[in-house]
């Protein structure tokens, strides 16, 4: 698709966070039962998780550069409708036309 450099180095950073994030959440909540950090085991674990749900969901989250790639798509698809209504109303306009001769 033709979407911007800036908006895909954005995505990548994103999921690339949110990756690690969800990655060293769930490593994190294994050092801490190894220390016997029960309170540690549990928030990590939900750090790692809620990342992870957020990794998953990403597509439909109201970001920036996904907003802006939304817009793009549909400029395009109204200028096609235009183009689209413009043809019909020429075939239309013909139509009458030899109908009257």
């Amino acid at each position: 698709a033709n979407e911007d450099p800036k908006d895909q180095l954005i995505e990548f950073r994103m999921m690339s966070c949110l990756l690690l994030a969800t990655i060293f959440g769930f490593l994190g909540s294994l050092a801490a039962a190894t220390c016997e950090r029960w309170g540690w085991v549990i928030g990590t674990f939900s750090f790692g998780v809620a990342n992870a749900v957020l990794l998953l969901n990403y597509s439909r989250l109201f970001l920036p550069h996904v907003r802006r790639r939304f817009e793009r798509q549909l400029a395009g698809i109204s200028r096609q409708q235009d183009a689209l209504l413009q043809e019909v109303h020429t075939v239309q306009r013909n139509s009458q036309r030899a109908r009257v001769v």
